[in-house]
């Protein structure tokens, strides 16, 4: 069961354009361009939110998506019900905010993700161990150059709307632990059996 509203999150690959780093060539064209950028329109970029320039939308919508950035997410994008283009999209924002409390779900596709992916994964990891990483050594140096762009900017309040059964999971949890804590094990029965009937 996924965490989060699956329309959502489809809007969230959509929006980063998993095409644009699916592939090792298409990556480095695309980060050129995205440093390029960060760097030149640098006096604009750091008048965000106030000022907003098109050419830099792209920016813009990774700020969005690197506030809503969770454990949850990564695990949503790396379930399965996204395919390879949730793979690669967790797998590109691990690489754009590396942080070792979000590669549990993304870890198992080292070795199992499709060939074409399976770089990206590889590459996130190393990111976040602060290890050296096999392929194309500029790479890395944009995607550090790109965070260090990013890093200064405010990160806008934002996070994706959970779906209404994990919602509802996350309330009945937050219940039997309050029922266990006040009553016991026979009241934190109670509370299930009665969310079972609600179900």
């Amino acid at each position: 069961m996924t965490k989060f509203e699956p329309e959502q999150v489809h809007r969230l690959i959509f929006d980063l354009q998993y095409l644009r780093f699916a592939k090792v060539g298409s990556a480095r064209t695309f980060l050129q361009k995205l440093t390029r950028d960060a760097s030149e329109l640098q006096p604009v970029l750091r008048q965000y939110p106030v000022v907003r320039y098109e050419p830099l939308d792209y920016h813009y919508v990774v700020l969005k998506y690197l506030s809503a950035l969770t454990s949850e997410l990564m695990e949503d994008l790396c379930s399965g019900s996204y395919d390879w283009r949730g793979i690669a999209t967790a797998a590109w924002l691990l690489c754009l905010r590396p942080g070792a409390d979000l590669t549990q779900a993304l870890a198992p596709w080292t070795n199992t993700a499709l060939e074409p992916n399976r770089w990206l994964v590889t590459l996130a990891l190393a990111e976040t161990n602060n290890t050296t990483w096999d392929g194309d050594p500029e790479i890395p140096h944009l995607l550090r150059s790109l965070r260090a762009s990013l890093a200064p900017l405010p990160r806008p309040d934002f996070s994706l709307k959970k779906s209404p059964a994990a919602a509802r999971l996350a309330g009945v949890a937050i219940q039997v632990r309050q029922a266990y804590r006040a009553g016991g094990l026979p009241a934190a029965q109670d509370v299930l059996r009665n969310a079972d009937r609600a179900a």
